[in-house]
């Protein structure tokens, strides 16, 4: 991550506790990868917050990979503290992959978050 060094502001998609602890807060931020197509317009269609059905939802990778250490973790704190839920854990890590079965379109990923008061995206 020598790389890194000339740059005064460093944007990254994903979290690593290793390079914030490296180059500071300050210095390093984290923007959400998300989705880039597929949610469609749905300004105005959102239910507001306390009208939701469901406290919090996650989809991806359940945890394990040296990448996603901390979501064993969230999954559990979470699922005790509220226990009104949907999650959907795929088989291994998906950034990168072509489709597999394992993976919701973005439009099923948008219901569910429609649905959601929260929705957690933990490294």
């Amino acid at each position: 991550d020598d790389f890194y060094e000339p740059w005064p502001l460093i944007l990254r998609q994903y979290w690593s506790p290793t390079l914030l602890g490296r180059w500071g807060a300050d210095r390093l931020k984290f923007v959400p990868l998300g989705y880039a197509s597929g949610h469609g317009r749905r300004l105005g269609a959102w239910s507001p917050i306390s009208a939701r059905s469901v406290d919090w939802s996650f989809v991806g990778h359940g945890g394990g990979a040296a990448t996603h250490r901390t979501r064993p973790w969230m999954l559990g704190n979470l699922t005790a503290a509220l226990p009104n839920f949907e999650t959907r854990l795929t088989a291994r890590v998906a950034v990168g992959s072509a489709w597999r079965a394992d993976l919701w379109p973005a439009s099923k990923m948008a219901d569910l978050m429609g649905r959601s008061r929260f929705c957690p995206t933990p490294g």
